[in-house]
This record gives C-alpha cells, sequence and structure tokens, in this order.
C-alpha cells in the first residue's frame, strides 16, 4: 500500500488489520517517515505502548493527526524531522548559539 510508504499531507485513513501489538509497531515503524500517527481504540494500555513504541513526532489517542496548539512542539522524526516549530522549541531547535567578544584597542588586559 503505497500510504505506508509515501508521506501523505490530506484527509486519508489506512485501515489494516494487525495481528497483535507487536504487528502495529512492526506495521508503524516499516516507513521512512514520521510526521504524526493517531491511535483509534478503546484500550488506553494498549495506545500508550503504542504510543511509545512508535516512531513518530507525534501521537494522537483516539483523535485526529493534527492538533495544532501554539504553544506545543510541532514535528517529525525520520524523513518527515528537521526539528520543532512551535513555542519556546522553535527558538531552541532553529537557533544557533555563538560567543563574539569587542575589547576596544588599549583596553586589552588578561592573558596578554
Amino acid at each position: 500500500m503505497s500510504i505506508f510508504h509515501e508521506e501523505a499531507f490530506g484527509p486519508a485513513a489506512a485501515i489494516i488489520k494487525a495481528r497483535n501489538l507487536d504487528h502495529i509497531i512492526q506495521l508503524a515503524n516499516n516507513s521512512s517517515y514520521g510526521l504524526s500517527s493517531s491511535i483509534i481504540t478503546d484500550n488506553l494500555s494498549a495506545a500508550l505502548r503504542l504510543s511509545e513504541e512508535i516512531e513518530s513526532g507525534m501521537v494522537h489517542i483516539n483523535g485526529p493527526t493534527i492538533q495544532d496548539e501554539a504553544h506545543i512542539p510541532f514535528g517529525g522524526v525520520k524523513e518527515s524531522g528537521m526539528g520543532r516549530e512551535g513555542g519556546h522549541f522553535a527558538i531552541e531547535e532553529m537557533t544557533e548559539l555563538k560567543w563574539v567578544t569587542v575589547e576596544a584597542a588599549g583596553n586589552r588586559h588578561y592573558p596578554f
């Protein structure tokens, strides 16, 4: 199924029958992408295990794969990831720190 191997931007639902939780994890992680995932279930314990094991930047349990909150980091992993955007996380992810000092001529001191 091509939706498993391509990053889809738009409303799409791939429904595949899995044998067990390990098979679900294998299916979900067998992709070069990992932006967002959604788990629909009545079993919260299983959903929490899946949310830890699935290689995805975001996991939504019993909700759609997009829930835009300005203060929450948004981003994926694998080929879907270039860091996080949103809130203070964006500043940290997109900032390269550099230390620059300037001393006026004639005021040079320690260690020279």
